[in-house]
C-alpha cells in the first residue's frame, strides 16, 4: 500500500489534517497500541521489551479478542494472539474481521502447517509466528505492521473526509463537479445546463474552497484518489458480511452517479449564497 496514492500539497494532505475526530484518525508518528493475548512468557517478554524501547503502548487482553474492544482503541496498532488450534485461529480472525476491525493481526501457533498459515492469511491474518519466533524478526514484523496500519488510517481519514465533503454539496454543485471532472470548460457547462457562465464560475469556486484545492487539476487528483479507493471497495464504516471480503466496500458516491446532465441545472440552490 505504501506510496500507492500521491498526496500533493493542498490536496489529499489537507483532508488528513482536518479537525474531525474518529478512532481511525492516526496519532503522531511513533505512537502505537500493541495488543496481545494468550502468549507464552518468553514471547510476551520479547514483545514487552520491544514495545518499551519503541515507546509503544502495550495492552494485555485477558479475554478473547473482540472487535468492539479493539475498535475502541486508538490506531495505529497491532494484535498478537496465540491460538491453540487451527479452527480457533480461523474463528478468531472471522469474528474480528466480521466486526469491521482492520487492525493487523498476528497469529501465534505452536505447530501450524503451511496450509493452516495460508488459510489464516486469507482470512485476514497479517502474518503467522511460532512460539520460538526470532526476536529480531518480531521487531521487524511489529514495526512493518504498525507502519502499514498508520497508512491505512490515513487512507480511511482521507476517504471519510472527502465523502463528508461530497455529502454536503448541493445538487447544483454536484452537477458542476461532475462536469468539471469530465474536463468540460465553464462556458460549455453553462450552455449545456442553460445557466450563466458566472453561476458556473461561482459554483466552481465553492468547490475549490470546499475541497481545499487550488484548481481543477488538484480537484481531479483528489477525486481520482477517492474513486480509486471506491473501486477497491474501500470501507470507512466497515461491517463485513464475510471475513473473506476485502477491508474495502463501496460507500455512496453521488459523483459517480451524477444527475442527468442534459437537464437544466438548479438555479435556486442557495446553500452557499449563490444564485
Amino acid at each position: 500500500m505504501r506510496e500507492t496514492y500521491a498526496r500533493p500539497a493542498k490536496t489529499a494532505e489537507n483532508f488528513m489534517d482536518a479537525s474531525q475526530t474518529g478512532s481511525t484518525r492516526p496519532r503522531p508518528i511513533g505512537f502505537a497500541n500493541v495488543l496481545h493475548h494468550g502468549l507464552t512468557d518468553s514471547l510476551r517478554e520479547s514483545i514487552r521489551q520491544i514495545a518499551t524501547s519503541r515507546k509503544w503502548n502495550l495492552i494485555q487482553l485477558d479475554d478473547a479478542p473482540e472487535p468492539d474492544r479493539i475498535m475502541g482503541l486508538e490506531r495505529p496498532g497491532i494484535l498478537v494472539t496465540r491460538c491453540a488450534s487451527s479452527d480457533g485461529a480461523t474463528e478468531t480472525l472471522r469474528r474480528i474481521r466480521a466486526g469491521g476491525c482492520l487492525i493487523p493481526i498476528v497469529i501465534v501457533s505452536a505447530g501450524a502447517s503451511t496450509a493452516d498459515a495460508m488459510s489464516w492469511v486469507r482470512c485476514g491474518a497479517w502474518t503467522v509466528w511460532s512460539d520460538n519466533y526470532d526476536r529480531s524478526r518480531i521487531q521487524e514484523d511489529l514495526a512493518a505492521a504498525i507502519d502499514e496500519d498508520q497508512e491505512l488510517c490515513e487512507l480511511e481519514t482521507f476517504h471519510r473526509d472527502v465523502q463528508n465533503t461530497i455529502d454536503q454539496l448541493t445538487p447544483r454543485q454536484r452537477t458542476v463537479l461532475s462536469q468539471v471532472l469530465d474536463g468540460n470548460p465553464t462556458k460549455a457547462i453553462a450552455m449545456r445546463h442553460q445557466v450563466s457562465k458566472r453561476l458556473v464560475e461561482a459554483e466552481r469556486s465553492v468547490l475549490l474552497r470546499r475541497f481545499e484545492v487550488d484548481g481543477s487539476a488538484d480537484l481531479a487528483l483528489v477525486m481520482g484518489q477517492f474513486r480509486m479507493l471506491n473501486r477497491l471497495q474501500f470501507r470507512t464504516d466497515a461491517s463485513h458480511d464475510s471475513p473473506a471480503e476485502s477491508s474495502f466496500a463501496p460507500h455512496v458516491d453521488a459523483v459517480t452517479t451524477p444527475p442527468q446532465r442534459e437537464s437544466k441545472m438548479p438555479v435556486n440552490d442557495r446553500r452557499d449564497g449563490t444564485r
